[in-house]
């Protein structure tokens, strides 16, 4: 079965220094050998991004008063990451990785239906394959088929039963169902497990509690999720609802007015969102996701790193702040001992993350081992004053010092 990578993306501050930004300690030997480790944490698949509004890949319903020549450039990449699912498949015809990312890629591009049976094609040869299973359960949950996406959910949690997220999923649609006193029990057993989504599931327990008329507990639940998201608006109008049923109208007035303010301020955001909205770029995104995930997933883990390179520079030219595909990037550069080549994507990486100290302290090593050793000097010193007494940056400062003189 395969499965999905995810590495962390934000830029750290360096204090958790070899943990945070992706870069494992980087120890150098008496020869200073330098090896970048960027390892990806393995994830239950989440949801898709949010397709265009259309639902046969075409541009969406506004994209009419683009430009010619932008139109044809966002059908080109589209096309161009569809051909790239198509020859992973062609190259791995027994796997089902790449059927699951040709059924993303429609997805992405705001094809559903054409992604449902993609992913249908995964079950038809891994009917175990809780990945493609949930997916299809995402699509029937947005296509209001609750009955179709709680099954799907279930037969999810009975391939993956720790799968992160799918409880939470299942109690959403079981409420859509009216049946909110099975939420509840799933959703307490969730906020056990799960604390880090207390917000989502406070907000379900307290639709499921007024869905019963428990409106003591649906107040507890929604209040606790404002306390995490204050900005919730769902969770302020079931406030003010909750409230009013128990006669407290001051408290229901009050949350009533928030959820307003907050209602406008949103749609304000909305507002200015579509007319700042730039297809092609996001386009442009979404290919390069598609081709670092092909790349990554598909090449990579099969040793076929010519492809594997291939498809991370593509992806790197569509989206080049894209500092998960960089450190992927720099690390094939490492393995196939193109250290010139990493030292530049190390470079880049930290005029990306300025404050990022890992990125220093890797670039440094990089540099070192090319004895461009004045170049080492600096990025470690940027490191050393980014995460202050770390002893990794300052031994492998040292090191390098000791190196630059003997040179």
């Amino acid at each position: 079965m395969s499965k999905t990578k995810n590495a962390r993306r934000s830029s750290q501050n360096g204090k958790s220094l070899l943990v945070n930004a992706g870069f494992p300690a980087l120890i150098i030997a008496a020869g200073v050998t330098t090896k970048i480790l960027l390892t990806g944490t393995p994830v239950t698949p989440q949801a898709p991004n949010p397709p265009t509004k259309s639902q046969d890949g075409s541009p969406p319903a506004d994209a009419s008063t683009e430009p010619k020549a932008t139109l044809a450039t966002i059908q080109t990449l589209r096309k161009e990451a569809v051909d790239a699912c198509r020859r992973a498949m062609e190259d791995f015809p027994q796997s089902v990785g790449p059927i699951l990312l040709m059924g993303d890629c429609h997805h992405q591009f705001g094809n559903g239906a054409e992604a449902v049976k993609w992913w249908r094609k995964v079950l038809d040869r891994n009917p175990e394959h809780s990945g493609a299973c949930y997916l299809i359960a995402v699509i029937a949950t947005k296509n209001g088929d609750y009955e179709k996406a709680a099954e799907l959910f279930r037969k999810t949690l009975q391939i993956s039963p720790r799968m992160r997220g799918v409880p939470l999923q299942l109690a959403k649609v079981l409420v859509e169902l009216g049946k909110s006193r099975e939420a509840t029990e799933i959703l307490r057993e969730e906020l056990r497990v799960n604390p880090r989504d207390a917000a989502a599931i406070h907000h379900i327990l307290g639709q499921a509690h007024l869905q019963l008329k428990q409106y003591d507990k649906a107040v507890a639940s929604y209040a606790k999720a404002i306390e995490v998201a204050p900005n919730d608006p769902a969770a302020c109008y079931g406030l003010s609802v909750a409230h009013a049923r128990l006669g407290r109208t001051e408290e229901a007035g009050r949350y009533r007015e928030k959820f307003r303010k907050i209602r406008k301020d949103l749609n304000e955001s909305v507002r200015n969102k579509r007319l700042t909205f730039d297809d092609l770029n996001r386009t442009r995104k979404i290919a390069a996701t598609l081709h670092f995930r092909i790349g990554n997933i598909i090449y990579l883990r099969n040793k076929r790193l010519d492809e594997a390179e291939q498809r991370f520079k593509r992806a790197a030219e569509l989206n080049p702040k894209d500092q998960l595909c960089l450190r992927q990037l720099a690390k094939l550069y490492m393995r196939r001992k193109r250290f010139s080549e990493a030292a530049d994507i190390c470079v880049q990486l930290t005029k990306l993350a300025p404050t990022n100290a890992a990125y220093h302290l890797n670039a440094g090593q990089v540099l070192g081992k090319l004895r461009r050793f004045s170049e080492a000097e600096e990025a470690l010193a940027r490191a050393a004053k980014l995460a202050p007494g770390n002893t990794v940056v300052r031994r492998i400062r040292e090191q390098m010092r000791t190196l630059a003189v003997r040179q």
